[in-house]
């Protein structure tokens, strides 16, 4: 049998998605050794770029819920006993410790051992337990977690969606209560709606909708959420005049944004891509949407890729600079531009994915101390890079990115 190649690369296919699932692979095997507190349960919060835990680091529900989600997925296609161990491990301390037994939701940040540091509901952290826990219920078809799952997405739809404006308000207090800061992170606007949030509530509720089992009785209302959420992304979030997204927002959509993201852009094309393939068996008007995947994909390749053969992160449109550009986007955009390709839209898009999988291996891949450097070695020297574990990495977007570039590449 003759061996598939690209036509533009000459790359052998299925060498390419073994190399990807090798780097899935060694991915997981490094958050096996160097992400579990055997001290205090659960995962540590924060690991620094030589594998040092920080022991004292209090513990991210973010965190949490993308090991759970990573995990889940790797287990469901492995029959590596590891991997379903730890999205066990993921799920029992989610349960145990981050969800809120008198308020529901789950929690945003514990302390090291294990005791609520912040009960704030955001509503980005409740979006990413709906996703981490379907992909659990999916690997495990434990009920519990579908439940858990179901009760996050209640939340949202009691205390954080918008009716009249639509999408969601970004957070709360503990027990749903406005707050002045609603912040997810200090470098951020504080703006009652973002792109951040609106875009993992239509992740979030994509996976619900592939969890549910065909004819649930809460089939017909979480379909619905997801195809009004992805009204609100296409319509409000995504700036056709531009090709990119609109950052922050008022409570009616106002632009306040003052920065391009070209790694949002270039997940967004593919993340409502998804959003669309499942939510039109139900509501095939989703599928007027296409034309905002193309827009983004088109700009986010004429606009973003670099010399270096990376991806571009945020651009400062007053200062017209861009920042060091983090692990993230380049995760992003491999699968960005290789599902583009797999749609037939032309191997440009598949020699750019490539492009990128290479400047991965030669400036974000850690030979010394594994996993991968949050910033480019050209960019930040290792030693002064950010954690290798931490509220903010985990291994959801590299983890993820291995996984789907083998899926479409085998």
């Amino acid at each position: 049998m003759a061996v598939r190649k690209s036509i533009a690369t000459g790359v052998s296919f299925s060498e390419l998605a073994g190399e990807f699932m090798n780097e899935c692979i060694a991915i997981a095997d490094w958050w096996l050794v160097y992400a579990q507190d055997r001290e205090n349960g659960g995962f540590w919060g924060e690991v620094a770029h030589n594998n040092v835990p920080r022991r004292d680091a209090p513990k991210s529900i973010i965190l949490n819920t993308r090991i759970l989600w990573f995990f889940s997925a790797l287990a469901a296609r492995t029959a590596d006993p590891g991997h379903r161990e730890m999205a066990r491990r993921a799920y029992s301390y989610l349960r145990d410790y981050f969800v809120d037994r008198d308020h529901r939701g789950v929690y945003w940040m514990l302390s090291a051992e294990g005791k609520v540091a912040d009960g704030r509901k955001h509503t980005y952290a409740q979006a990413f337990a709906i996703y981490a826990l379907s992909a659990y219920y999916q690997f495990s078809g434990d009920r519990e977690a579908l439940d858990q799952a179901l009760t996050c997405f209640d939340m949202l739809e009691i205390h954080a969606r918008d009716r009249r404006y639509g999408g969601y308000f970004e957070a709360y207090s503990q027990n749903w209560r406005p707050l002045a800061d609603i912040r997810l992170s200090a470098k951020e606007d504080n703006s009652p709606k973002t792109m951040n949030t609106t875009l993992h509530v239509l992740e979030a509720l994509t996976g619900l909708c592939e969890a549910l089992p065909a004819g649930h009785e809460r089939c017909n209302e979480v379909y619905s959420a997801l195809a009004d959420i992805l009204a609100v992304y296409c319509e409000r979030v995504v700036d056709m005049a531009s090709g990119h997204l609109r950052m922050f927002m008022s409570e009616n959509w106002q632009d306040h944004s003052h920065t391009y993201s070209f790694g949002h852009d270039i997940e967004s094309r593919w993340l409502i891509d998804k959003a669309i393939k499942v939510v039109s068996f139900v509501h095939p008007e989703a599928e007027r949407y296409h034309s905002q995947v193309t827009r983004l994909a088109e700009v986010a390749l004429s606009e973003g890729l670099l010399s270096s053969g990376g991806m571009a992160d945020e651009y400062d449109l007053a200062s017209r600079r861009f920042s060091p550009s983090a692990w993230w986007v380049q995760a992003e955009a491999m699968v960005g531009f290789t599902h583009r390709w797999a749609k037939g839209e032309g191997e440009h898009y598949f020699r750019a994915a490539l492009s990128i999988w290479r400047h991965v291996q030669q400036s974000y891949l850690d030979p010394e101390h594994g996993e991968w450097l949050w910033h480019s070695r050209q960019d930040v020297a290792p030693a002064l890079s950010e954690y290798k574990i931490g509220p903010w990495k985990a291994p959801y977007h590299n983890g993820r990115a291995m996984l789907l570039m083998h899926q479409l590449l085998s």
